[in-house]
């Protein structure tokens, strides 16, 4: 029989809600829509973070991979949230409220006024990476 393969769809889109504080017993929960990365996607954010740890040697060298780390994961948020739903913050500086309607809107809303909702993000992206990651099977078999 030929090799058959089944494609995963990175077109798949699912609602996740983050965990944080009590976000998801709330009656009315800040979720998101997220779709998992691509094959190339993957290997093209762990080559970057290997290159980043193999090339460190001194402090400066140290920071700059990790300013390159957090750029690669709210890069891959900005990607993969497609939607944001019950999530507002207000400015910092005009006091205008902002409700987030996708992941690009929701990394500039977070990095721009609110850094203490870092967990959010870092909440996100853990979940994009999860629902990217490969099957135990798979996994299994690299590991052999």
């Amino acid at each position: 029989m030929a090799r058959r393969i089944s494609v995963v769809d990175a077109s798949v889109r699912t609602w996740y809600t983050p965990d944080i504080d009590d976000n998801r017993e709330d009656p009315d929960p800040f979720r998101v829509l997220i779709s998992p990365l691509s094959g190339k996607e993957i290997r093209q954010l762990r080559s970057s973070l290997k290159l980043q740890a193999t090339s460190l040697e001194s402090e400066d060298l140290m920071q700059a991979a990790e300013r390159r780390e957090e750029e690669l994961k709210a890069l891959v948020i900005a990607r993969h949230v497609h939607n944001v739903e019950g999530f507002s913050a207000q400015h910092v500086q005009t006091g205008e409220v902002i409700e987030p309607k996708d992941g690009t809107t929701l990394v500039e809303c977070i990095l721009d006024s609110h850094p203490d909702e870092l967990i959010v993000l870092v909440d996100i992206y853990d979940a994009i990476m999860s629902c990217s990651s490969l099957s135990d099977d798979a996994k299994k078999k690299l590991n052999s």
